[in-house]
């Protein structure tokens, strides 16, 4: 599962707790519970890459600071120049959550 698709299915807070008490490279949400990806959950439709996971999150985060999704929409259709420092950071992190929650 991609980690936009599961903050999406499962919310940020649920992420987050996944993250603090992360000690392995995958989390499956078939079994709920880590994995190194190693047995027979490696390739499992359900399974998160934490790596990919705290990414997913320090995005989110970045959108709901600057007021959420729905202000970001704006963001995604203006031209890059239209961009200084962190603006462009929440652009780019509000274009890989509508990207990664259409997959």
């Amino acid at each position: 599962m991609n980690a936009y698709k599961f903050i999406n299915d499962f919310s940020l807070e649920g992420a987050k707790k996944i993250l603090k008490n992360n000690y392995d490279t995958h989390f499956c949400s078939r079994i709920n519970d880590y994995t190194d990806g190693y047995d027979e959950y490696e390739l499992c439709k359900d399974c998160v890459v934490i790596q990919e996971l705290k990414q997913a999150i320090d995005d989110f985060e970045l959108v709901l600071k600057w007021g959420g999704y729905p202000a970001c929409l704006d963001c995604i259709h203006l031209p890059f120049e239209d961009f200084e420092g962190e603006q462009k950071l929440v652009e780019y992190a509000a274009k890989r959550i509508e990207d990664g929650i259409k997959k």
